[in-house]
């Protein structure tokens, strides 16, 4: 334990004189936003209804009150995430508006997402969780907000990787096009993330 207290005492002195180090089992605040703003589009993937063919959104349109629950899979760069979801809500058919629920449980396989701050593979460990709901008015508008939570493994294209939580909250606006834009504040590895993010389309 002493030989691990000096060993960080050491990195924080080293900090005050130079770059912030990266530990090997750390990201970086730039992979920190990359991951987030990852997990924000996958998420929204499943909600906004052109980008849900064929997942848990393709049909609540039809009706007028429902509860269904089913699976997805949504890929990523490579890899993929398995996902299910149980969407609730009702449909004004007359006005063309709808009031939506979704919890999606989220197990990335091997799903790699990258941006200009690099690569980054994801895996579960052990899920994703994701509590949100979206509300849809006439001529197609969207508003949503939501949280997203759980535990993450993780690796760079270097030899950095780790498992972390992610505990973060969101809302914006899009449209049927499935373009949206979102603010989300929370943590991703125990580090504050705060930042606007502009999602499908």
């Amino acid at each position: 334990m002493r030989i691990r207290t000096l060993a960080t005492a050491a990195l924080v002195l080293l900090a005050a004189c130079g770059d912030d180090p990266i530990l090997p089992d750390d990201l970086t605040q730039a992979e920190r936003d990359l991951l987030a703003e990852a997990l924000l589009q996958r998420s929204l993937d499943l909600a906004v209804p052109a980008n849900a063919a064929g997942g848990p959104g393709a049909a609540i349109m039809e009706q007028v009150e429902f509860s269904v629950t089913q699976s997805a899979t949504i890929p990523c760069e490579s890899g993929s995430i398995s996902a299910s979801a149980t969407v609730s809500g009702t449909v004004d058919t007359t006005a063309g508006t709808a009031a939506v629920d979704f919890l999606t449980t989220q197990t990335h396989q091997a799903c790699v997402v990258s941006g200009e701050s690099g690569t980054i593979r994801l895996d579960g460990s052990p899920n994703i969780v994701n509590d949100y709901g979206f509300q849809i008015s006439q001529g197609g508008g969207v508003t949503f907000d939501g949280t997203i939570e759980g535990g993450i493994s993780w690796s760079t294209a270097g030899d950095r990787s780790g498992s972390c939580t992610i505990a973060l909250s969101f809302s914006g606006s899009g449209n049927a096009a499935g373009e949206a834009n979102a603010s989300m504040t929370g943590t991703v590895c125990g580090q504050g993330v705060s930042n606007s993010v502009t999602v499908g389309g």
